[in-house]
C-alpha cells in the first residue's frame, strides 16, 4: 500500500534550502502544467520529477516559492485556505499571474534574495 500512498500523497523531498516538497501527488498531476510550482500547506507542490529538477537549478525560482511559503505562514497566518484564495482573488483582479500583489513581491523578495546570496552579482531567473 506504499505506492498507493504515493500516487496519492506523491513523494516528499527537502531543496537545497531544508524548504519541504512534494512531488507527483495525484491532484499535481492533474491540475499544474509542466513547469509549475504551487505552495499550500506549508509545501511546494510539483507535477512530476522533472519540474523538480528544473527548480533545483534555478536559485531565483527557489526564493520565489520560499517567499510564497512565507506568505502563507506569515500574511495569512498558516491559513492555506485563505492564502490560496487570495491568489484567486488577485489572478481574477489583476487578468494575470505576474500583476498579482503576491506574486510580485515573491518576485522582488528573489531578485533580493539572489542579488545577496551572489554578493551583488544578480542572477536572471
Amino acid at each position: 500500500m506504499d505506492w498507493l500512498r504515493k500516487v496519492i500523497k506523491g513523494r516528499e523531498r527537502l531543496d537545497p534550502e531544508g524548504y519541504p516538497c512534494r512531488i507527483g501527488a495525484l491532484w499535481t498531476r492533474l491540475f499544474l502544467k509542466n513547469g509549475w510550482a504551487m505552495v499550500a500547506g506549508r509545501r511546494i507542490w510539483f507535477r512530476n520529477e522533472a519540474t523538480y529538477q528544473l527548480y533545483l537549478k534555478q536559485p531565483f525560482w527557489r526564493a520565489h516559492e520560499h517567499r510564497h511559503l512565507w506568505q502563507e505562514q506569515e500574511l495569512f497566518n498558516g491559513s492555506t485556505i485563505r492564502y490560496v484564495l487570495a491568489f484567486v482573488w488577485q489572478y481574477i483582479r489583476y487578468l494575470a499571474h505576474d500583476r498579482a500583489p503576491l506574486e510580485i513581491d515573491a518576485d522582488a523578495w528573489a531578485r533580493e534574495w539572489v542579488e545577496k546570496r551572489d554578493h551583488g552579482n544578480p542572477i536572471d531567473g
